[in-house]
């Protein structure tokens, strides 16, 4: 029996940042800031070792506006603006992608979440394993029989990997269910404004048994005088709430996945180490390339 092809999808800005906040300030020589891209490449070299892939895609969220902006205004407007010294780093960010062989992709009009949630189906469609790598809890609606997601945890390379039992477990409903829970309770980092009133224990409860928003609002009359007013009253904005938390999974994306087909280029992952004197992650590199051409991220 062939083995599953593993495509690794990586939310940059997800990752980026958790690694700029996590890890002390580190800076060349010249007073270059360099802590996020060391942490992404702390966070490639243990997806290179634990998971193995055969493809992989980065994806980026654009400083534009997106179709949910268009569609509600206040959508993120409390989010502060990217660090001077996170903004800096970026170029940096994209050359470590590019020497470890990763393509990029980024639409204006789209968050990161819909590329990725576009590729992953496509990799689901070509039966490949996926995995979906961000910190971002809203990739868990894609999780299914092939699609993973490996949150990050506190610091920079600790994750833990939802199947769809796991999400299960911890919501008690399913993966694509998670829509219609955000839909009535919410999402304050968003700005996703839910029904008010409705709390996580009482939106899970109510999408156990109903299964979805939809036919939430079909049995209506099947609930307390009160939940029936709340939604009825709200009933528009849990339904925009729904649109704005879905993953778009049909994004326009000219991409053969062959072209996502790791290619790791030895001289430029070392001599992007070396000018950033990363000694730690060079002595790290080479030693994997001592132990196994397998575990050599390719560089053998």
């Amino acid at each position: 029996m062939a083995v599953q092809p593993k495509l690794v999808l990586l939310d940059v800005n997800s990752l980026i940042y958790r690694a700029f906040y996590a890890l002390q300030s580190l800076v060349t020589s010249s007073g270059e800031p360099t802590n996020a891209v060391y942490g992404l490449v702390l966070m490639l070299l243990k997806l290179y070792d634990e998971e193995r892939p055969d493809f992989m895609a980065a994806c980026f969220d654009l400083p534009f506006p997106t179709f949910r902006h268009k569609k509600f205004a206040p959508y993120k407007a409390q989010r502060p603006k990217m660090p001077e010294s996170l903004v800096s780093q970026l170029p940096l960010v994209r050359e470590t992608l590019s020497a470890f062989g990763i393509p990029i992709f980024e639409k204006e009009g789209y968050e990161a979440d819909d590329l990725i949630g576009t590729l992953a189906k496509l990799g689901e469609r070509e039966n490949f394993g996926v995995s979906i790598v961000s910190s971002d809890l809203d990739m868990l609606q894609l999780v299914n029989s092939q699609i993973e997601v490996l949150v990050t945890l506190k610091g920079v390379t600790k994750t833990v990997t939802y199947g769809r039992e796991e999400v299960k477990k911890r919501y008690e409903i399913e993966p694509e269910q998670l829509i219609d829970l955000k839909a009535l309770k919410g999402d304050a980092s968003d700005n996703i404004p839910g029904v008010p009133g409705f709390g996580e224990k009482t939106s899970s409860a109510l999408i156990k048994k109903f299964g979805s928003l939809e036919e939430l609002f079909r049995r209506i009359e099947e609930l307390p005088p009160l939940q029936k007013e709340l939604l009825l009253t709200h009933q528009e904005q849990a339904r925009l709430s729904k649109e704005l938390v879905t993953i778009d999974t049909s994004v326009p994306l000219k991409v053969d996945l062959s072209d996502c087909k790791v290619r790791r280029e030895k001289k430029k992952i070392k001599s992007l180490l070396e000018r950033l004197k990363f000694k730690r992650l060079l002595k790290r590199v080479e030693q994997i390339e001592k132990e196994s051409s397998q575990l050599a991220l390719g560089l053998g």
